[in-house]
């Protein structure tokens, strides 16, 4: 068994926080001794008694070996609170003057990890292991001071909820029907006065017959909850074998509007043509809101575009074979193998790379084949 209790700061802050910065006023002058003297203002406050950020750690584990050592379980529970996090709390503007970073923020991560392995050997020569690996990690923002994201940004920092969770409108699909036309044109109308068949609904989530950033809340948690993995080997009589499996659960992505929103008419997405909704022909189960030049709306911050960014991976696959040779040929080992990285992914996660969902512009991971040998 351990227990382990630790301390740390972090020193990667910014240098001269603790002074005032000073600024040019270029639009005001003064005239000095006959010539024109430009003007100098304090612009951000300092902060002489800002210090580092310090994280404090507990961790309970539990170490066992059982069966000669074939099962191995690892198992630990952790919490680590981050005080004194930077922060630009908001001040009144008779202030005059930007105010100073201060150590305001408090954050609390706390989950568990356990990873189990078997490995054996049969009689016949056969050698394997199987490995297995589970955390689950929970982030929470436990004090700001008050200071709370502005109501446009789509990743917010709240009290209670996790860091950058994803800030928006609730939405209950698109209007594909009549009678969800007739029955949310008039609050809609609040938010799009264009709104027509086939334009995504919000909840009006005050009841107050209008649609505004009042309405917005925590609409999904970019921090994955489940981190997992499994892997499997073995090798026999020269064969050899290894495969990794790689994922996440309960984590949310958001497809943003610099990528899904059609420019004009156009797209470069194909989805655009086989799942937008098309009021010529009205269809249900649609996921896209329909194709117009009018309705950029469609494409706010909004519940809509959060997906399930869980998935599973076969990360990496590689199968070998080792030629043995008598003593006498030139060559002592050869070994001939395929890998293959990235191979297939399982996921409910739209158009994009569920690994790279929080960033929609990135490049996705591509599966790798490699043949190769070793003499």
């Amino acid at each position: 068994m351990r227990v382990s209790w630790g301390k740390l700061g972090n020193q990667n802050i910014d240098d001269y926080l603790s002074l005032s910065t000073y600024a040019l006023v270029t639009d005001r002058f003064y005239m000095f001794d006959g010539n024109t003297q430009s003007l100098f203002t304090e612009s951000v406050m300092g902060n002489d008694i800002i210090t580092w950020e310090t994280s404090t750690n507990l961790d309970f584990g539990v170490d066992v070996n059982m069966l000669n050592n074939r099962l191995e379980i690892i198992f630990d529970w952790c919490n680590r609170t981050t005080d004194d996090i930077l922060l630009k709390l908001e001040a009144p503007s008779v202030l005059g003057i930007k105010p100073s970073i201060s150590n305001t923020g408090k954050v609390r991560n706390r989950g568990w990890e356990i990873s189990m392995s078997w490995h054996d050997r049969l009689s016949n020569g056969l050698n394997y292991h199987v490995g297995f690996m589970l955390s689950d990690v929970k982030n929470k923002i436990l004090d700001l001071k008050g200071y709370k994201s502005p109501s446009g940004d789509l990743a917010s920092r709240i009290e209670g909820q996790p860091i950058d969770a994803l800030f928006g409108w609730k939405t209950l699909g698109l209007a594909d029907t009549e009678e969800k036309y007739e029955k949310y044109r008039k609050v809609m109308e609040t938010y799009n006065p264009n709104f027509a068949m086939g334009d995504v609904i919000l909840v009006d989530l005050n009841n107050d017959g209008k649609i505004g950033s009042e309405d917005k809340t925590v609409i999904g948690n970019q921090i994955p909850r489940f981190t997992y993995s499994i892997n499997l080997g073995f090798d026999y009589k020269g064969f050899d074998f290894f495969a990794l499996f790689q994922g996440v659960g309960k984590v949310n992505g958001f497809i943003g509007r610099d990528v899904i929103e059609p420019l004009g008419l156009m797209s470069v997405l194909k989805e655009h043509y086989t799942d937008s909704f098309d009021p010529a022909n009205p269809q249900t189960g649609k996921w896209f809101p329909r194709m117009t030049l009018d309705s950029r709306l469609n494409y706010n911050n909004m519940e809509h575009w959060v997906q399930d960014a869980s998935y599973i991976r076969l990360k990496n696959l590689q199968v070998g074979y080792s030629f043995k040779f008598n003593q006498s040929f030139p060559i002592k080992r050869m070994r001939v193998y395929f890998s293959g990285q990235n191979l297939f992914t399982i996921t409910n996660y739209k158009i994009f790379d569920p690994e790279n969902a929080l960033n929609t512009m990135s490049f996705p991971n591509v599966a790798v084949y490699s043949f190769g040998t070793n003499i």
